[in-house]
């Protein structure tokens, strides 16, 4: 049996009904997620740019992982899941008991973790 993953959309409309002006206002950049609203934003470009090899993240996903500590049976938020790089690796160390909840502002990017 997998892990199941739940995409948390509903998480973060609750979150952001009630902070959305006051967090803009305290933000250190400003505006810096409006490109990510753009109901035409595409999974896929995101992917070339997030999931390639000498992006540093990318390069040290597994070590990432391996130090938050997961172990099986934990439930695990992703916050700003983005393409979903994280997912597999996270799935995994939860294990056959765990939850992950892929959360994000892009319905895109959830449509494609939802489809891995």
């Amino acid at each position: 049996m997998r892990p199941r993953l739940k995409s948390a959309v509903f998480l973060l409309s609750i979150l952001s009904a009630g902070s959305a002006a006051t967090a803009q206002d305290e933000s250190v950049n400003p505006g810096i997620n409006e490109s990510y609203l753009d109901p035409n934003l595409s999974a896929i470009k995101w992917v070339e740019r997030f999931e390639r090899e000498g992006r540093e993240v990318y390069d040290n996903r597994e070590a990432i992982v391996e130090a938050i500590g997961i172990r099986n049976g934990m439930s695990v938020a992703d916050i700003g899941t983005g393409t979903g790089l994280f997912v597999p690796l996270l799935l995994k160390k939860a294990g056959d008991q765990g939850h992950l909840f892929a959360v994000d502002i892009v319905p895109d990017f959830l449509a494609r973790v939802r489809e891995q």
